[in-house]
């Protein structure tokens, strides 16, 4: 060193236990940090960093449908009481027109249809209700309609029966061809 600066060589001994000391001494830090935390660093921010983004990303979604779905609870739910009023303002339809149908066949076969409604002829197989709060007179299911009777059967109708309309939905043009 001494040779290419042009100093001699206790100059130079000198300049090295300076540059030595000044090191040591040094308040503020290098201005070229360690390579090896700025390799942590670039691996984490390629590695760790975008994968954690992915899965928070994926699990906003996730809670952004959740939010959808309980927003639309009531309403989904109103659309399930609606669709099974509807149903069963229907079946009432239909009863009555399999009603009309079958007495315009029955007369065009010559028989005489009998005179006594559906509503009013006992039905098989039926018992009053046991719960005496909602129990219903002999002389009052001859005013109720066969649907009312179901209604106050202690086993309802399946809910599967509100959404199979392909069979009904037959019948109902079937009988429309009568009309």
């Amino acid at each position: 060193m001494a040779y290419l600066e042009g100093i001699t060589v206790g100059e130079a001994r000198t300049r090295v236990i300076n540059l030595n000391n000044a090191s040591s001494r040094r308040l503020a830090p290098p201005a070229r940090p360690d390579p090896q935390p700025l390799q942590e660093l670039r691996t984490l921010r390629e590695s760790t960093i975008p994968i954690i983004k992915e899965k928070i990303g994926n699990l906003t979604e996730d809670l952004a449908k959740t939010n959808d779905r309980f927003d639309r609870f009531d309403q989904r739910f109103d659309d399930v009481i609606t669709k099974q009023e509807e149903n069963a303002d229907s079946l009432a339809t239909r009863f009555d027109k399999l009603d009309g149908f079958m007495n315009a066949m029955m007369s065009s076969l010559g028989l005489k249809p009998n005179p006594l409604d559906h509503a009013q002829q006992p039905l098989l197989n039926t018992k009053p209700p046991s719960n005496p709060s909602r129990s219903v007179s002999t002389a009052h299911l001859a005013l109720l309609r066969h649907e009312d009777v179901m209604l106050n059967f202690p086993i309802p109708p399946s809910p599967s029966s509100y959404f199979r309309l392909s069979d009904q939905e037959e019948m109902d043009h079937a009988a429309s061809n009568y009309d």
